[in-house]
């Protein structure tokens, strides 16, 4: 989400060698940090974060901070990190990182007013659009988060994260159809992650459509698999909106799609 930006001019040929150390130096800090990212050791990057920002107390540490945070699970001490930022000098960033925090929190009147306050200071910004449509989505108003998500697809977002919201939005106004057609084609492509699978399968399930998901989950899945996850899905409500979120999480792990 963030970016480091690392520049150093050395020009005198004496302290070439220096320059050579605390170039190399840079490079394995980086590399490290990059390690500890893809193999989601977000424990000991948050201590190395930390280490940092008592050498060197920057915004742009203190973002990746609470970043790390979020990603390990731990929203309440992202919140903590990020919020010192925006109490002195909030900018689209460091106030988006607190939405999301807030918004795990599940304090959803303080995500909505920090998303809009990002919002304010960057009108193009899709990943702000695609969480405010989350945003209004568990709120239940279904019209405004539509129109955030095509906002945000139309500025470039993730066309299949896009997709997968709008999808969403269909199952729990019982617009079946419409969410087959939006996800079938991302599944067909092997683009599918676990969430659009989730909505998809649940789509078919609930337009009672039996032999549609034998037909797209074949041979991943048995037949016997497949009848067993159909009747189970056939059993959830997803018509209050408010309910339909948590319910798909539990039973079916059919989340929206998050923009970090």
């Amino acid at each position: 989400m963030f970016k480091h930006y690392f520049a150093g001019l050395f020009l005198i040929t004496i302290l070439s060698g220096c320059a050579t150390t605390s170039q190399s130096s840079y490079n394995n800090e980086s590399t490290r940090e990059l390690v500890m990212k893809n193999s989601g050791n977000f424990q000991d990057l948050i201590t190395h974060y930390k280490e940092q920002l008592k050498q060197n107390d920057t915004r742009d540490t203190r973002e990746k901070l609470a970043t790390a945070y979020l990603d390990y699970g731990d929203p309440e001490s992202a919140l903590f990190t990020i919020s010192q930022l925006n109490q002195g000098s909030p900018q689209v960033s460091s106030l988006l990182i607190q939405a999301y925090a807030e918004f795990e929190l599940g304090d959803l009147p303080s995500s909505k007013d920090s998303a809009e306050q990002a919002y304010a200071l960057d009108k193009q910004n899709a990943e702000i659009e695609n969480l405010l449509g989350v945003i209004y989505a568990a709120n239940g108003d279904l019209g405004q988060a539509r129109d955030f998500f095509n906002l945000a697809r139309a500025h470039f977002y993730s066309d299949i994260k896009i997709k997968n919201n709008l999808a969403v939005l269909d199952i729990i106004e019982q617009d079946y159809s419409s969410a087959i057609e939006r996800l079938l084609p991302i599944y067909t492509n092997d683009e599918a992650d676990d969430q659009v699978v989730a909505n998809l399968t649940l789509a078919m399930a609930k337009s009672d459509n039996l032999e549609l998901m034998k037909q797209v989950l074949k041979p991943k899945f048995t037949d016997k698999e497949i009848q067993q996850r159909y009747l189970s899905l056939r059993k959830l409500k997803t018509t209050q909106p408010e309910n339909q979120l948590e319910t798909s999480v539990t039973a079916n792990q059919a989340l929206f799609e998050g923009a970090r």
